[in-house]
């Protein structure tokens, strides 16, 4: 006898505040094991799959009072909309023995459980192991999407980059904010998640980690250490990232011509990509009830020696023809950057954050080609400075009505290039589509063509919004 599997339907709302998403919805039957849901962002849940029979429905969430449902299932069923009543208790109040999510009026609370952090190494993977509906983490590359779009990084409120996240201790972590509809600071953002870490009066610790990956020194080396003194606390990270590879590949295109069809294949017998990278970072930070000024230092140097593919390169078609290539590139870059985040408490209902940071890139690149007999060189150095500034301003209104400003300046700044250097030979003396004589050919006289130019500025200024909120009045 084939049971008939069925679908269950409903959505859970609050007395004040509308639906309530990530809420547990737990499923009871008089002969089977209980089945487990969360309401997705609009606050809907479903079972599918479940038999005819008397049910009992389990609605929770910290901060409202939980209820049941009784519900008897013969085909398809939805219970309609289940309303949930505001509990008093304060979260202060509340024992937490496992994962929590805690919904609030502009964000969810996410208060990690042992196991979740247990099982992590880095950011990336407490943010996998939460498991928070529609986020999705890619733990190697450090990347988190919501439907396809970036999600926002911070630490206490200020912007993370990647190693940021990566070294972040678990332990420290106190809880994790979700905004999944963003406002006031967060309101340029597709999605933010803000880690709020544990704050030290005294201690330190030391952590190393690594990832080894098959090949010699193919893997990713970093060491931190951070110590607490009082309100001040000084986090020094520094590591080395190799990557070495081989490359063979094989590229096959069509080209339609209106009175033909030519088809071009490319394949890379041999060649190698060799990248090695070397960081070292510094924050010092104070924090007290009032204020939280952080400094942040960063280097970083990266450099590939000499990356290069050898390939052959077949036309068929209108005539058929096999060119043999070689192309090399070799590249290496220093980047250090600066940077002062501040949030300060100026009344209990007004706040002023403020972000700075300032940037430098050096990076020489040459690249060589050779088809057949024909060498084309291009050399070049290029310096590039960069600033950013902005102040967030919010004010409380009454009712807990926001009034929000932000004022940002960003610039580049490009100098005129230190050089700039192309030449070229070729043994029929064509170069660049134009006949010469000699074979060999120099562009510019010395084999260098410097470019002289004045300051290149790219610059956005403004403020971005002012946005007045207006609430109910309760």
């Amino acid at each position: 006898m084939v049971m008939p599997q069925n679908l269950l339907t409903g959505r859970l709302t609050s007395d004040e505040d509308g639906s309530l998403p990530y809420a547990t919805v737990a499923l009871q039957g008089s002969d089977s094991m209980p089945d487990v849901t969360m309401t997705d962002t609009l606050g809907y849940f479903r079972f599918d799959g479940i038999g005819a029979c008397d049910y009992l429905l389990a609605f929770s969430m910290l901060g409202y009072k939980p209820d049941t449902l009784s519900v008897t299932v013969d085909g398809d069923t939805d219970v309609g909309t289940v309303v949930l009543a505001r509990d008093g208790a304060l979260l202060d109040e509340v024992t937490v023995s496992g994962r929590t999510f805690i919904r609030q009026k502009d964000k969810l609370l996410i208060i990690p459980d042992k196991v979740s952090v247990k099982h992590a190494a880095t950011g990336y993977d407490l943010l996998a192991n939460l498991m928070i509906p529609g986020v999705d983490v890619d733990r190697r590359k450090g990347q988190v999407t919501r439907f396809g779009n970036d999600v926002a990084l911070y630490i206490d409120g200020r912007k993370a980059e990647y190693r940021d996240v990566q070294q972040l201790r678990l332990q420290d972590i106190e809880r994790v904010e979700y905004m999944d509809t963003p406002t006031g600071k967060y309101a340029l953002d597709n999605a933010a998640i803000n880690y709020v870490t544990k704050q030290y009066k005294a201690g330190g610790y030391v952590a190393a980690d690594g990832l080894q990956a098959i090949g010699y020194l193919n893997g990713d080396y970093n060491l931190a250490a951070k110590l607490a003194r009082g309100n001040t606390s000084f986090t020094l990270m520094g590591g080395y990232l190799r990557k070495r590879s081989g490359n063979h590949s094989l590229k096959h295109e069509d080209i339609l011509f209106p009175t033909a069809r030519v088809t071009r294949d490319y394949t890379t017998y041999d060649g190698l990509t060799d990248n090695n990278q070397q960081y070292a970072q510094i924050n010092v930070e104070n924090r007290t009830n009032r204020h939280n000024i952080v400094v942040k230092g960063t280097f970083v140097r990266s450099q590939s020696p000499g990356d290069y593919n050898e390939s052959t390169l077949a036309y068929n078609g209108l005539t058929a023809s096999s060119v043999q290539t070689w192309d090399n590139t070799a590249q290496k870059s220093l980047s250090p950057t600066l940077g002062f985040f501040g949030s300060f408490k100026i009344k209990d209902n007004q706040s002023l954050e403020v972000t700075a940071t300032g940037s430098y890139s050096g990076t020489d690149y040459v690249y060589q080609y050779r088809e057949n007999g024909n060498t084309t060189s291009t050399q070049s150095n290029e310096d590039r400075y960069t600033t950013y500034f902005s102040a967030y301003y919010n004010l409380k209104l009454k009712n807990n009505d926001p009034l929000s400003v932000m004022l940002f300046n960003f610039n580049r700044f490009y100098p005129p290039r230190r050089k700039e250097a192309i030449t070229c030979s070729s043994t029929t003396g064509t170069v660049m589509r134009s006949a010469v004589q000699s074979s060999n050919c120099s562009i510019a006289s010395g084999n260098a063509l410097r470019a002289r130019r004045p300051w290149l500025l790219l610059s956005k200024n403004g403020m971005e919004r002012t946005a007045w909120i207006k609430s109910k009045n309760r």
